[in-house]
């Protein structure tokens, strides 16, 4: 299953004038590509005469619930570029399970993911205990926008659906409570994600050595390394792909939308 991050204006999401990367991937190949949505058919573009009236109405519905600074919310310049990432289903849902071990680190952690993460034992409870709160909530939310209030709440998009949205302040929060559990710096995110997900069945070596470090083309090796922790391993890509994006969306004043 793909789960992409998008960064850029909503204007530009929602008239789906940008690519996913498995898009430019293979237009860069000159293969034929097919988007396969998981809650719905492709719902394809919005009308651009009616996306700008639309977002603006959006972010003022937002606006409250977020306690956003007055308007205009974000950057919505049709200049702007835009960042598209592979997040993964496996990266999203092995960094929802190792946040979910930090609140109860009595439970055995699995080193290799479970075909559901979100049945994992530490995930389920904290479903069922009513805890499922903090940096886990954060990870799982369809929608970041600009904002320095820490908030997270829901409301319906442009397509009629109803999305969970946070600000940037708050993404940022959970990173930081994460990062250290897993020993992330902010200045390796990149070469991680530059690197792109990490090899199926794949994780950080016994040595030592992560993966994107044993994997870089000057010096792969015919074997990798014995699989140690791949929980971890997706967790870090995962968690570095929300460092970058969150960069990005900062840097340019836009939203990172979860496309999946």
């Amino acid at each position: 299953m793909g789960v992409d991050l998008f960064a850029g204006s909503l204007q530009r999401y929602y008239t789906r004038h940008w690519e996913t990367p498995g898009g430019a991937a293979a237009r860069a190949q000159g293969v034929d590509y097919r988007m396969a949505y998981t809650l719905e058919d492709d719902p394809g573009p919005l009308d651009e005469r009616d996306v700008a009236a639309g977002v603006r109405d959006f972010a003022k519905r937002l606006q409250p619930k977020l306690d956003l600074s007055d308007g205009p919310f974000w950057n919505e310049s049709p200049e702007l570029p835009y960042k598209t990432l592979r997040l993964t289903y496996e990266g999203l849902g092995a960094l929802l399970l190792w946040t979910a071990q930090l609140y109860r680190p009595d439970l055995p952690r699995p080193l290799r993911l479970p075909a559901d993460p979100w049945r994992a034992p530490a995930v389920a409870e904290a479903v069922e205990g009513g805890y499922y709160a903090g940096p886990m909530a954060v990870f799982e939310v369809q929608m970041v926008v600009p904002g320095g209030a820490e908030r997270i709440s829901s409301e319906v998009d442009l397509r009629g659906r109803t999305l969970s949205v946070t600000t940037g302040a708050t993404l940022k929060q959970a990173i930081r409570a994460v990062a250290p559990s897993l020993h992330l710096k902010p200045t390796a995110a990149e070469r991680i994600v530059e690197a792109g997900p990490p090899p199926s069945g794949f994780a950080f070596a016994r040595s030592g050595r992560r993966w994107f470090e044993v994997y870089k083309a000057r010096r792969r090796r015919s074997e990798p390394p014995p699989p140690d922790d791949e929980v971890r391993s997706l967790a870090v890509y995962a968690l570095s792909c929300f460092m970058v994006m969150n960069r990005f969306a900062t840097e340019h004043a836009v939203p990172i939308v979860r496309d999946d």
